[in-house]
């Protein structure tokens, strides 16, 4: 027996009977069990109840055992001195509350239905190759998993405005300078996300701003930021003229050049070079240096692909690295690609900028979410092959925030579908 299935039994009232009794042998009704606490102190706050004929306001506590109490001391801590009702599997032990009178406490075991202890133990302790209901997920109404499934995408970007907000915090509440900060990651990717996102915090966005009718200038400013432009020996021409104006742009804003560089080209396929993604943005911020906002203000896909459709500078069309020769072609940024900058970067902006406006966000990126294709991974896949299909990004990316939040650390018990499965399909 585990306490947070003991936590999901009260919060959910699964106890809520007619004849509940105390171990006193009081009448117990549950008015209101309380907001659950996931920090310290009481498990359940602001919790109301009657015992007989007395209404009683204060906090519930919940332990397996109910010499648990004593266990954790909560006897000396001052916070538990409200808690009006002691929650247990087993009362094992009588416990003294504030006053000094014995604690009104209720046996969980004794009005649980078997059927439900039997259907938990089923979920939890079975032996899964992939996740604890692989074996009966796909059985859930599908509108049931699809309503599930549209809360946990919610979930995710209110995740992502913590991270967004957190950034505005500490830029003065500039959105184009946050944004492009975010993009600059976006563009590096899962390898040079963090190289690229320090790449961008050391240029000062006014910087940007100041030299963005030359994108040669741009594109000098994030290789040499980025320690491209440090090989040992010039390669060729063109690293030579970045190299001079990349010290010039250092001299005339007076800033620092940063102590290390380490974005990497190992594992990368040759049109995520560093390079081409950095020329890339560089021409991105070129033709639309007020992105953020162009960004804010569209609703179509389309419309987005339209704007990050773009290329790299002319010497990259024939380049992958500094004097390597290739055979040329236009490198221009994919679909694919600019799908992954909507749902890491720009999606989650729009949620965090309406939302603050109270605007109906939600409503919105839905809306555009649906029309941008699934993703395609190994966590997706698994999941198509227990019977949890993803029809567009909106299901991806929550299916990624199922397994990751719920479905590995075990949290069976917080899960809609876990709950379907507890209580029959």
């Amino acid at each position: 027996m585990k306490e947070a299935f003991l936590h999901y039994l009260w919060k959910h009232r699964k106890c809520d009977q007619p004849g509940l009794l105390l171990t006193s042998g009081d009448p117990l009704f549950i008015l209101h069990p309380g907001n659950h606490n996931t920090l310290a102190g009481p498990d359940f706050l602001n919790a109301r109840i009657r015992i007989g004929n007395t209404e009683w306001a204060g906090h519930v506590e919940v332990h397996i055992h109910s010499s648990d109490w004593y266990a954790h001391k909560h006897e000396t801590d001052p916070a538990y001195d409200n808690v009006i009702l002691h929650v247990v599997w087993h009362d094992n032990l009588p416990v003294l509350g504030a006053a000094g009178q014995p604690l009104p406490t209720l046996e969980l075991r004794k009005w649980i239905p078997q059927k439900l202890l039997i259907s938990y133990q089923e979920l939890v302790k079975r032996k899964a190759r992939f996740i604890n209901c692989e074996k009966d997920i796909g059985q859930v109404d599908s509108f049931v998993t699809k309503a599930w499934l549209e809360r946990l995408y919610i979930e995710r970007l209110e995740r992502r405005v913590s991270g967004i907000q957190a950034h505005l915090n500490t830029h003065k509440n500039h959105w184009e300078a946050v944004f492009f900060l975010w993009l600059a990651q976006g563009f590096g990717s899962k390898i040079n996300k963090s190289e690229f996102f320090e790449v961008a915090r050391h240029i000062p966005f006014q910087v940007l701003t100041r030299i963005k009718d030359h994108p040669r200038a741009l594109e000098a400013i994030f290789l040499g930021t980025a320690g491209l432009l440090d090989s040992v020996g010039i390669q060729d021409k063109y690293q030579e003229e970045l190299r001079t104006e990349y010290r010039y742009l250092l001299h005339k804003f007076n800033l620092k050049k940063p102590e290390t560089a380490s974005v990497q080209f190992y594992k990368l396929r040759p049109m995520n070079f560093p390079t081409i993604r950095l020329s890339q943005l560089a021409q991105l911020f070129h033709l639309h240096p007020r992105i953020f906002a162009r960004c804010m203000s569209l609703i179509k896909r389309k419309s987005l692909h339209s704007l990050f459709k773009v290329s790299t500078s002319e010497y990259w069309e024939s380049h992958y690295t500094f004097g390597q020769v290739s055979s040329r072609r236009k490198k221009i940024i994919s679909a694919s690609f600019i799908d992954t900058l909507l749902l890491n970067v720009v999606l989650p902006f729009k949620f965090a900028y309406l939302k603050g406006r109270e605007k109906d966000a939600g409503a919105v990126v839905m809306k555009l979410i649906r029309e941008i294709p699934p993703e395609s991974n190994a966590i997706i896949k698994a999941y198509s092959e227990v019977g949890v299909n993803a029809d567009s990004a909106l299901e991806s990316q929550a299916i990624l925030e199922l397994h990751q939040y719920y479905c590995r650390p075990n949290r069976c018990l917080d899960c809609m579908l876990g709950h379907q499965l507890l209580h029959g399909k």
